[in-house]
C-alpha cells in the first residue's frame, strides 16, 4: 500500500509466498486490458485513486505414487479426497488447448441426471482452462467427483479425430471411502 501522484507511472509487482502463485489483479478505479490483468508485473499510469488487489491461489500438490490410477498420454491422473488430479511434465500448448472427457459411471444409475440415465454415465468433460494451472514442473488440473457412489471413470483427451489418449478406473468403494 503506498501513496502515489496522479498521471505519474506505477509499477505493481505481485510476489507470491512459497506454495503460491499469482493469478491475477483486481484493479479498482482503473481499467485493465484482459492481458494486464494476469500479468504478476504491470507498470500502469493512474488518473484517479485506485485500490490494487494482487490475487495469489494455492499450488496444487502432486499427490504420491500410490494415488496414481490412470497413466496414459502425457498425463497421469490421481485420485485423492474425492477429487482427481490430472498431472503432466511437458504441458505443451497442444495439451491445454485439447478438451478433456470425464465419464462417469455411478454404481446406481438412479444418481445420474434425468437427461444422462438413458447414457449410463455423467458426462463432465472440461477444458484446461477451467481450473489448470501451469507449474514450473508441467500442469495440474483438479476435478471433483460428484458425492454419489462411482462405479468407473473413464477419461482422456480427444480432437475431432477422436481420442488422443483414453484409460479407465473402476472402483472398489466410493472414492471418498
Amino acid at each position: 500500500s503506498g501513496q502515489y501522484f496522479q498521471n505519474l507511472p506505477l509499477t505493481l509487482e505481485a510476489v507470491p509466498a512459497q506454495g503460491y502463485r499469482f493469478s491475477h489483479w483486481e484493479i479498482f478505479g482503473f481499467k485493465l486490458t484482459e492481458e494486464q490483468k494476469t500479468q504478476s508485473k504491470l507498470e500502469i499510469v493512474p488518473t484517479a485513486n485506485l485500490f490494487a488487489k494482487a490475487i495469489m491461489v494455492k499450488m496444487p500438490e502432486i499427490p504420491a505414487e500410490e494415488f496414481k490410477i490412470i497413466s496414459e498420454g502425457n498425463f497421469d491422473v490421481y485420485l485423492k479426497d474425492n477429487q482427481l488430479i490430472y498431472a503432466s511434465q511437458n504441458c505443451s500448448q497442444s495439451e491445454t488447448e485439447t478438451r478433456f472427457f470425464l465419464h462417469i459411471q455411478p454404481k446406481n444409475k438412479d444418481n445420474l441426471p434425468k437427461e444422462r440415465k438413458e447414457y449410463g454415465f455423467d458426462n463432465l468433460d472440461f477444458s484446461f482452462s477451467q481450473g489448470g494451472v501451469r507449474l514450473q514442473t508441467g500442469c495440474v488440473i483438479i476435478r471433483k467427483l460428484p458425492s454419489y457412489p462411482i462405479q468407473r471413470i473413464t477419461t482422456g483427451q480427444f480432437n475431432k479425430d477422436g481420442h488422443i489418449w483414453k484409460g479407465s478406473y473402476e472402483f472398489a468403494n466410493n472414492p471418498g471411502n
